[in-house]
């Protein structure tokens, strides 16, 4: 048996940042993101989609984390599109993806789920979710 040291790499793709008082305080979203995962900042490629970065080659990393936004995903904004569509050729490789928030609505509209506003309102909070073996 081979024993391997080598970490996962992780992508972060952000689609929003965390509103300045709250980052001034806790960081943006890849801080919050890499601190909860308990994994080092070199395991991690962050990839702002809004700004515009490229999106990274499915070989680049080992498992996906797209985060929150206070954007929305029926404003088919071009950069999210784009993420839409990058979603769509991701999936077939059966990487590990976790969409948060804003994430999960893309990956869901990038595979033909429907997403809409929630007619209750905007949410915004956060949950702490365990796991048992």
């Amino acid at each position: 048996m081979v024993e391997t040291t080598q970490k996962k790499k992780i992508a972060i793709i952000k689609t929003g940042s965390v509103a300045p008082p709250v980052a001034d305080v806790y960081g943006d979203f890849e801080l919050w993101f890499t601190n909860g995962l308990g994994v080092s900042p070199e395991q991690v490629l962050v990839v702002d989609a809004p700004r515009g970065d490229s999106l990274p080659d499915p070989g680049d990393f080992d498992a996906l984390l797209i985060t929150g936004s206070s954007a929305m995903v029926t404003d088919r904004e071009p950069w999210s599109e784009n993420l839409a569509a990058w979603i769509r050729a991701l999936f077939p490789t059966e990487k590990p993806v976790l969409g948060v928030c804003y994430g999960h609505q893309i990956i869901a509209d990038a595979l033909g789920g429907e997403v809409g506003q929630n007619p209750n309102g905007r949410e915004i909070g956060t949950v702490q979710v365990s796991f048992d073996a």
